[in-house]
């Protein structure tokens, strides 16, 4: 028997988010394309901890003569939409067809209402921006935590197997001028 295993999507509305979320809009108001660039780094470390499958979405619907641009940064999935479409027509449409699947489990980060309401009718799960943003600032606390903890391990641990007089062999070795 093959098992089939759910994968996990998530739907992001970029533009929606890094204006909901104030530690981000101030990027926005400074930098425009570094507010953007900041917000897929963290979307990409995010993706990397939960395993989904993330796929931003950023409006370009006026935009004139925009095509619909894709590319793939550290396996996030980059969308401007074309000219006269928006991000939420293009979720909509993403979802619907990622829903067919019932191997699917889908989340959408918005802050509009009416998304909400059309894309949890579709099957999939709403996500506030807050709670994105908290879901991202709770796995960047973890991992530092972790690594906290790793680098203080390594560093007891070294210092804890060597004798003094090892210690003291080592530091004249690494002194010598002629090494």
């Amino acid at each position: 028997m093959i098992s089939k295993r759910i994968k996990r999507y998530l739907i992001i509305d970029a533009y929606n988010v890094i204006n909901a979320i104030d530690e981000l809009k101030i990027d926005i108001n400074n930098d425009f394309e570094k507010a953007r660039e900041d917000f897929i780094q963290k979307m990409i470390e995010l993706s990397h901890y939960t395993k989904e499958n993330v796929i931003i979405v950023f409006d370009a619907y006026l935009v004139k003569n925009r095509k619909e641009k894709k590319e793939n940064r550290d396996g996030v999935e980059i969308v401007f939409t074309k000219y006269t479409q928006t991000a939420d027509s293009y979720i909509e449409k993403l979802v619907t067809d990622l829903s067919h699947s019932i191997l699917n489990e889908i989340r959408v980060v918005t802050k509009d209402f009416d998304e909400q309401q059309i894309v949890m009718g579709k099957g999939a799960i709403r996500v506030l921006p807050r709670e994105l943003y908290y879901e991202y600032k709770y796995m960047s606390r973890k991992i530092q935590k972790k690594y906290n903890k790793q680098e203080e391990t390594t560093k007891d641990s070294l210092e804890n197997r060597l004798s003094l007089k090892s210690r003291e062999a080592l530091k004249k070795i690494f002194d010598n001028d002629d090494y």
